[in-house]
């Protein structure tokens, strides 16, 4: 059998607040009882296509192909996708009710959920612009306290229904800052609030304050 190994380095030069990669292979002398790399030379661009396919290959799971309906964005470490308005049980403390929920945008990256609301159902542009969610248990860049809860460190198209059950069955437990909850909200009444709004058709949208932002330069913030 014979052995042969090939060690990549990358190499990082701060410059001026700015940052440069550059990787470098070098071919592993295993003949002697120290290994000893040779002479280090540049990673054509077909050889980095193939690394990144071999470490692509480790990261695919069974519905790769199947791409979700509602999936706006995915890379190893992040999935975007939204929820159209529906009528969706929650908890309040440990109280179910059902009310209305305004479209949704959800961002599952390293480990962390966050969300925001949407003015449309329709399946946003990068360029529209979005609401804070007006839900408890966010804070204002649109995390989720997840009070113990595991979001995947890499999602996938079928973990988006498993999320979803996870952050709506969750109790709510605390109003979110000033920002993120409706101006009429407060932390007294934050919990009367949202009982109002069982039996009602749709959530009022006009009472959510907006971000300033578009959905994709919100995101960018999130995975930066």
């Amino acid at each position: 059998m014979e052995l042969t190994s090939t060690a990549i380095l990358i190499h990082e030069v701060n410059n001026n607040h700015e940052s440069h990669l550059s990787v470098v292979v070098h071919d592993v002398d295993t003949a002697s009882d120290i290994p000893r790399l040779g002479p280090g030379r540049p990673l054509n661009a077909s050889a980095k296509a193939d690394i990144v396919a071999t470490l692509n290959d480790d990261l695919q799971d069974d519905s790769a192909g199947f791409i979700n309906a509602r999936t706006l964005m995915q890379s190893p470490q992040t999935l975007v996708w939204y929820r159209p308005a529906a009528q969706t049980m929650i908890r309040l403390h440990s109280q179910e009710v059902t009310i209305p929920m305004p479209s949704l945008v959800f961002v599952a990256h390293r480990g962390g959920l966050w969300v925001s609301a949407l003015e449309s159902d329709q399946r946003p542009e990068p360029s529209d612009g979005i609401s804070h969610s007006g839900l408890p248990n966010i804070n204002d860049s649109g995390h989720w306290c997840t009070g113990g809860n595991q979001i995947p460190e890499q999602p996938r198209n079928k973990d988006i229904e498993d999320i979803e059950t996870m952050f709506f069955e969750s109790p709510f437990t605390h109003p979110s800052g000033n920002r993120v909850m409706p101006d009429h909200v407060t932390g007294e009444n934050w919990v009367e609030t949202f009982l109002e709004l069982e039996g009602v058709a749709e959530y009022p949208f006009d009472t959510l304050n907006e971000r300033h932002v578009s959905l994709m330069q919100w995101i960018r913030r999130i995975t930066k």
